[in-house]
C-alpha cells in the first residue's frame, strides 16, 4: 500500500514539475501569492502583445473594393488625359503614399499564388491610363493607423 501511495505521489510531483517548467515566463513559483502575481504578469504580457500590432489586415469591404475598381475603370476608360489624371489623383488619396506597393496575383492554385513583379500604386494607375484596360480586381489590402491603404493585392480577372 505504501509503495502504491509513493508511486502516485511521485507521478503527481513529476506532473507538477513538468507543468511549471513549461510556463512561458519560466519564473520559479514558490507560493500562492507568487502564482497570482505571475498570472497577472502573463495577462499583462498578453494584453501588451495584442496592443502592439499596429497594422490591421482587412478583407476588402464591398464599398472600398467597389470604389477602387470604379477608379480603375474610370482611369482605363477616361475620355481625355486630364480626366484620367484627375481620377488618378482621387484614387491616390485613398493610399498613404503614391509609392504604396501593389501585388498582382496572376495564378493561384492549391493555396499557392504566383505574383507579377511588384509595382507601386502610382505606376499601376498610370499603366491603366496607358493601356486603357482594367483587368484586375481587388483581392486584399492593408490599412495603416490612419485608415489609408498601405498595400494592395489585386487578382487578375
Amino acid at each position: 500500500m505504501k509503495i502504491r501511495l509513493l508511486y502516485q505521489l511521485m507521478i503527481l510531483l513529476v506532473g507538477v514539475s513538468v507543468f511549471f517548467s513549461s510556463c512561458k515566463s519560466k519564473k520559479k513559483l514558490t507560493s500562492v501569492t507568487d502564482t497570482a502575481q505571475v498570472s497577472q504578469e502573463l495577462e499583462k504580457e498578453a494584453e501588451d502583445n495584442a496592443n502592439a500590432k499596429e497594422e490591421t489586415y482587412y478583407k476588402p469591404e464591398a464599398s472600398t473594393a467597389v470604389k477602387l475598381e470604379s477608379y480603375f475603370n474610370s482611369i482605363a476608360n477616361a475620355p481625355s488625359l486630364t480626366s484620367a489624371n484627375n481620377s488618378i489623383r482621387e484614387a491616390e488619396s485613398m493610399f498613404n503614399s503614391s509609392d504604396a506597393p501593389v501585388l498582382i496575383i496572376f495564378y493561384a492554385a492549391g493555396g499557392k499564388a504566383e505574383y507579377d513583379e511588384p509595382t507601386t500604386i502610382n505606376k499601376y494607375l498610370h499603366y491603366l491610363k496607358d493601356t486603357k484596360k482594367s483587368i484586375n480586381r481587388v483581392e486584399d489590402y492593408t490599412l495603416d493607423s490612419n485608415g489609408k491603404i498601405k498595400e494592395l493585392v489585386l487578382f487578375r480577372k
